[in-house]
């Protein structure tokens, strides 16, 4: 079975991230994009995947408008700080503030060394930058949302995509993972 409403009834526009759940799971699109139906919210909030690559992208993106050059001392203490700041607003959960925490440590000293080269290569100019192509074949509009647009010195615009979790392999890249 596959559902396959009219097409006057099909989603006009699509997230690039939910083109991988259409590729992977139709059914999701036809339920919330055709049927309306939408899941419940749990009765109390949790400390998901989603809080937290919210959480550590608005900590990197405090970190690079404040730090034009994450090589300079103090660069690595400068990101923990507005760590704690952060996830002490955003995140109500003592532990996992702890753990997220942590886990940003362990990785600080990678992130900085990876920032210095991507700096070497573009300026970061824009965050969380939205846009959208028309695709006419399909009559869809395709958008998405940037996390982190770096311009280069010749001109070229350097797309960034953060991700928290596990990346995908390069067959899930080439089968679902669209976006990438």
């Amino acid at each position: 079975p596959s559902p396959r409403p009219p097409v006057k009834d099909r989603p006009h526009r699509l997230s690039v991230t939910a083109v991988e759940r259409l590729i992977r799971d139709p059914y999701s699109i036809y339920a919330g994009r055709v049927l309306g139906l939408r899941r419940l919210d749990p009765l109390t909030a949790e400390a998901d995947a989603p809080l937290r690559g919210i959480i550590i992208h608005k900590i990197l993106e405090r970190f690079l408008r404040d730090t034009p050059d994450p090589s300079r001392p103090g660069a690595r203490a400068h990101l923990l700080a507005l760590a704690d700041e952060v996830l002490a607003r955003e995140c109500p959960w003592p532990t996992i503030r702890q753990l997220w925490r942590a886990r940003l440590a362990r990785v600080a000293d990678w992130f900085l060394e990876g920032e210095v080269e991507r700096q070497a290569e573009g300026r970061p100019i824009l965050f969380e930058e939205k846009g959208a192509t028309v695709v006419e074949s399909l009559g869809v509009t395709l958008s998405a949302e940037a996390d982190r647009l770096d311009l280069a010195p010749d001109g070229r615009v350097l797309i960034y995509d953060y991700k928290t979790g596990a990346p995908p392999t390069i067959k899930q890249q080439g089968l679902f993972s669209k976006q990438l």
